[in-house]
């Protein structure tokens, strides 16, 4: 479909993504290898602040557990699943909302994960691996013969080939539920809006979502702020946090409703413990940041990272 050379793009984007396509299948074989039966995937560059349970109804091999989602759709993702797994999700679909399995982190059901290679296998002729693979790299082939590739090379979600396969075939193993959780930012950059207004204004709005209000480090002072950006995201009420390091800024993926379900609708107190005497985040989110906490502690003020970062997970979200 493209003509191979040992230059042209298509082969110089594989190239580059050997290692990613590696390791989801160490993940999708990590079960085999290592003799387990249901187990969790979590991403490197998560950090856990809340006790979290996965388990909904133990049933032996067909147990159900929490899954929660997020609002990525990447077309190449669904249409790899289609080739590999035969499912199409969006077949006599029923469900409103695309729920995306990609919150890098899974369970994954020993019984389901068989059958999909199963599946697969007897579909195709081949190793469960090759199958990946090869249809991984078909689909970046969906312009040929132009020149641009498919997905810019990603064509294969673990999580989402997953998800979407067992909410398909074995939807009694899934129940969904809403944590608070966000990408970035990555290891080093500390929310910091640079202007000084927001505390003279209220009226004025520095998102986490804008890069020009995260401030970097150097490699020497990475893990101290990244320490502070944990302590900060904890108290704000974070399940959990991909630091990815690929992120100079915040992105939320909750649906809407996922976030009327965590933290109320707008308006509402962001938390049953924020203290309402403190400048509340959802009327100025300086309050969200350290620059703001150590400005006022600096006037005299006694706050802590628990009582002034309270509440700012949903603000933020919001």
């Amino acid at each position: 479909m493209y003509p191979l050379n040992g230059k042209s793009q298509f082969e110089h984007t594989v190239y580059g993504k050997v290692g990613w396509y590696l390791q989801q299948l160490l993940k999708l074989y990590a079960g085999r290898i290592l003799n387990i039966d249901d187990f969790v995937l979590l991403d490197s560059d998560l950090v856990w602040m809340k006790n979290v349970s996965f388990i909904h109804e133990s049933r032996g091999k067909l147990s159900s557990f929490y899954y929660a989602s997020s609002t990525q759709y990447h077309p190449p993702y669904m249409a790899s699943l289609v080739r590999i797994g035969g499912v199409d999700v969006y077949e006599n679909r029923t469900e409103k909302l695309h729920r995306s399995g990609i919150v890098h982190h899974m369970v994954v059901v020993k019984t389901v994960l068989e059958e999909l290679i199963a599946t697969s296998e007897a579909k195709h002729g081949l190793p469960f691996w090759q199958v990946v693979l090869n249809h991984s790299a078909v689909e970046m082939t969906c312009r040929a013969p132009r020149t641009g590739i498919c997905g810019g090379g990603s064509t294969l979600s673990e999580y989402e080939m997953y998800f979407n396969y067992a909410k398909t075939k074995f939807p009694q193993t899934i129940q969904y539920r809403p944590l608070l959780w966000t990408n970035g930012p990555a290891p080093g950059h500390l929310f910091w809006p640079p202007e000084d207004e927001p505390f003279t204004n209220p009226q004025t709005i520095h998102g986490d979502s804008n890069r020009n209000n995260w401030m970097g480090h150097r490699q020497a002072d990475v893990m101290e702020v990244l320490d502070k950006q944990i302590l900060a995201d904890a108290a704000a009420g974070f399940a959990f946090v991909g630091y990815h390091s690929y992120a100079r800024r915040r992105y939320f993926e909750l649906h809407g409703v996922d976030i009327e379900a965590l933290c109320g609708k707008t308006g509402d107190p962001p938390s049953p413990s924020f203290d309402r005497d403190q400048a509340s985040p959802t009327t100025h989110n300086s309050t969200c940041s350290y620059k703001g906490m150590e400005r006022e502690n600096a006037a005299g003020a006694n706050h802590t990272v628990e009582s002034w970062f309270a509440g700012c997970g949903c603000h933020m979200a919001r």
